[in-house]
């Protein structure tokens, strides 16, 4: 919706705002955020290593770059790597009334797929059309 915004906005301050804004987004995802975690495999080094993506059995060492966890905290299936119950269970301070802070909701867990699968459609199609707007606007 940002970049939607700041595409039709009609004033110069307003686009510097909204431009700022999707500056500020894009640095949360690059590491700019209470862990300190690039949230994407690959890059840097404080960036996620064992999340649910490909890459592994390949012959070359780690997870394919660039891939962003799914982060969720759902129950896909009861029980096993589709149930974040298990995680959120262990949270110190308590997940629910202990005020972890929700948007840090990345467990390094390789198998859980409810909170480390990478996605496509629901982790990455908005951080790649933040980064590419934002390079396509650069002066």
């Amino acid at each position: 919706m940002v970049l939607l915004a700041h595409y039709i906005a009609d004033s110069d301050k307003r686009r510097e705002q909204l431009e700022q804004a999707m500056y500020i987004e894009a640095g949360w995802g690059l590491g700019r955020n209470p862990s300190n975690t690039v949230e994407m495999t690959g890059l840097g080094e404080r960036h996620i290593i064992d999340c649910y993506t490909t890459g592994r059995n390949d012959g070359v060492p780690g997870s394919h770059p660039g891939q962003t966890p799914f982060n969720g905290t759902e129950t896909w299936s009861p029980g096993n790597g589709g149930d974040a119950r298990i995680i959120l269970k262990r949270c110190y301070p308590d997940w629910y009334t202990g005020g972890w802070p929700h948007q840090e909701s990345f467990f390094n867990i390789r198998y859980m797929w409810v909170n480390g699968e990478f996605t496509p459609r629901e982790t990455m199609r908005g951080k790649m059309a933040l980064l590419a707007y934002l390079y396509g606007i650069r002066k």
